[in-house]
């Protein structure tokens, strides 16, 4: 068994390299899932695989829009839910890099922290929108 205190010393390393690079958007997608990996991802169904990257499409710039709107509010518990549910979008299509990136910034508004959540305003926005980009190429092209 792990204590509580080794598993949160076990985060900080990732937390803070996370910091330091703000999850570059020119590499957010190195590990991109290839389209079969994405259609075995969704249980062999292209179908819904097509379905999910039309919702990221959609979906996922709103969610950036809406962490920086709840975030200039101090409404902490919008950017969490933006944030939480960005995390689960990308998560589903096998973005792990971002799915982390997105979950350390859901604690950082957990717990409130208004300054470095700033400082990751703009990158965030930017990213929601390399996803939905990511998405759309991904769809044109198979």
């Amino acid at each position: 068994a792990v204590s509580a205190s080794e598993s949160s010393t076990a985060v900080e390393p990732v937390s803070a390299a996370l910091d330091a690079r703000q999850l570059d958007i020119e590499h957010a997608f190195d590990a991109a899932p290839s389209w079969p990996e994405l259609v075995e991802l969704m249980h062999d169904n292209e179908s819904l695989l097509r379905d999910v990257l039309a919702l990221l499409i959609r979906e996922v710039p709103r969610l950036g829009r809406t962490f920086q709107s709840g975030l200039k509010e101090g409404n902490f518990s919008e950017v969490r839910r933006a944030v939480h549910t960005l995390k689960s979008n990308v998560r589903h299509v096998g973005l792990e890099n971002i799915g982390q990136y997105a979950q350390w910034l859901e604690h950082l508004a957990r717990d409130q922290q208004s300054d470095l959540l700033t400082a990751h305003m703009e990158n965030l926005v930017a990213l929601a929108d390399a996803i939905a980009d990511w998405a759309e190429r991904t769809l044109k092209t198979h």
